[in-house]
């Protein structure tokens, strides 16, 4: 398998279930932990997703994977800090 095969192989994956972990990777694709964090670490490096402990989430955008297929995804809510007071 290339390494655009399983790019595209992580995001159809994380277009279908809304996360992937490494240990999913390695078991699906036959890879090294190391080689699927490299694939991960390229994948948010494009910003086709972002990486987080415990798995990372999708992208909160829509994306083209490197073997053309259209990934989207729903946008998470962003969080927002409390005003300080006015005076």
């Amino acid at each position: 398998m290339t390494r655009t095969d399983r790019l595209t192989a992580i995001l159809d994956i994380l277009a279908k279930t809304g996360q992937v972990e490494v240990e999913e990777i390695v078991s699906q694709l036959a890879v090294s932990p190391a080689t699927a964090r490299r694939d991960l670490d390229s994948l948010a490096k494009r910003r086709l997703l972002t990486r987080t402990r415990g798995g990372p989430p999708p992208a909160p955008w829509p994306t083209t994977s490197p073997g053309g297929t259209t990934v989207t995804t729903t946008p998470k809510p962003r969080s927002r800090s409390p005003r300080p007071p006015r005076r």
